[in-house]
């Protein structure tokens, strides 16, 4: 198990604090800046954490699969969700088979590329292009002057201080048809159109 991996086992229940506001910030300001009706759609979200936008998506009709590699964030989004609401596989993307999914209209995954190194990036972007069909959407901060945002990804210890600056042109290189779309100060939506 990857040092991320423990770490977000072992702070689910604070995440899971802040599971209303998350899904009030992805209806409100995020999902409405994509151009995708997300009704009828297949869709994988990539490190879904507590289950915040998987169960906005869900709502708005698409076909959601949770997956991600922190068993103690699917035991948090299990217990914000009606029973059987979702659909989960505990599954660490950057080391385990993906073939058995099958393919996606749209892959998404919110806050997960600048938590990685460059090199899992690379492997997130070839799975995420594998598994998907029409779109993939990364959900992802954006250069701040935040101090608590700094301050928490360096708790984290991520890749975020590089991501921030070299997310747009790393996501051009590996992708075509990539759409940037900001949502706020800190954060943005890059969107590829899969042809």
């Amino acid at each position: 198990m990857n040092k991320h991996i423990r770490l977000f086992n072992r702070i689910a229940n604070v995440y899971g604090w802040f599971y209303k506001a998350q899904r009030k910030q992805y209806k409100k300001r995020v999902i409405p800046k994509l151009p995708i009706d997300f009704k009828e759609k297949r869709v994988i979200d990539i490190g879904a954490g507590t289950g915040a936008l998987s169960s906005v998506l869900d709502e708005l009709g698409a076909e959601v699969l949770m997956l991600d590699g922190s068993e103690k964030m699917i035991e948090t989004a299990r217990k914000k969700q009606a029973p059987n609401a979702l659909q989960f596989t505990i599954r660490d993307i950057l080391k385990e088979p993906i073939e058995d999914l099958g393919q996606f209209d749209v892959v998404i995954s919110a806050y997960v590329a600048h938590g990685l190194n460059s090199d899992q990036r690379q492997t997130l972007y070839r799975k995420m292009q594998q598994l998907s069909k029409q779109y993939i959407v990364f959900y992802e901060h954006r250069k701040s002057k935040n101090v608590i945002v700094k301050f928490v990804e360096y708790l984290e210890d991520g890749d975020y201080f590089n991501y921030v600056r070299v997310a747009e042109k790393e996501l051009k290189t590996y992708y075509n048809n990539l759409t940037v779309i900001p949502v706020s100060k800190r954060s943005v939506l890059y969107l590829v159109e899969v042809k």
